[in-house]
């Protein structure tokens, strides 16, 4: 996610994004198997969340997503500039 945030000390002011430390434009949940962990199951950025804010020049590796096994939802709004190459997410991404 580094490759798309503005300030690279974010996950290290934020560790613990689901409890302690919380992130905006993250949501997680109970996991159904265990009631004591958390999964990010959704994750927004962009111009309209104050923080964190989007990198200048923001690039996004399909592979990056493979390390949110339990994510549903991700929204990404006004990082990309107009002359950026599409992103191609390969459909492994989204099999369950």
């Amino acid at each position: 996610m580094v490759d798309l945030l503005g300030d690279p000390a974010w996950p290290q002011l934020h560790p613990r994004p689901c409890t302690d430390t919380p992130w905006p434009g993250l949501q997680c949940e109970l996991a159904p198997d265990d009631a004591c962990v958390l999964r990010a199951n959704r994750l927004h950025l962009g111009l309209d969340v104050a923080t964190p804010p989007c990198r200048p020049r923001a690039r996004l590796d399909p592979t990056s997503l493979r390390g949110l096994l339990h994510l549903r939802t991700q929204s990404i709004f006004g990082c990309f500039g107009a002359a950026q190459a599409p992103v191609e997410l390969s459909p492994a991404l989204f099999t369950s």
